[in-house]
């Protein structure tokens, strides 16, 4: 047995639209053209003052002497002398 009526769904694409006249413009008028105007630019100038030089700070050689170097940061040496350790442990054993 076939089903002939058609879901409400299915109704509303069948249905006709209402049509609306609207009226389109002919013709249209001109936009208005405006020349562009510069606008003054002002240029800033300094003028140099005569002003000591600063000298550079001086930094005391024991501060220099107690920064960490790029070795001492990751212990490089203590991983060195760990590996030396477990390369001599292995070629005693073989």
């Amino acid at each position: 047995m076939l089903n002939l009526t058609l879901d409400v769904g299915m109704e509303s694409i069948f249905k006709t639209t209402s049509r609306i006249d609207v009226q389109t413009p002919t013709s249209m008028a001109p936009l208005p053209i405006t020349t562009p105007t510069m606008a003054s630019s002002t240029i800033a100038t300094t003028t140099p003052t005569s002003q000591a030089p600063t000298l550079p700070t001086i930094i005391p050689s024991e501060i220099i002497q107690n920064l960490p170097s790029f070795g001492s940061l990751f212990c490089f040496n203590d991983r060195l002398r760990s590996l030396e350790e477990h390369f001599s442990e292995v070629t005693q054993t073989n």
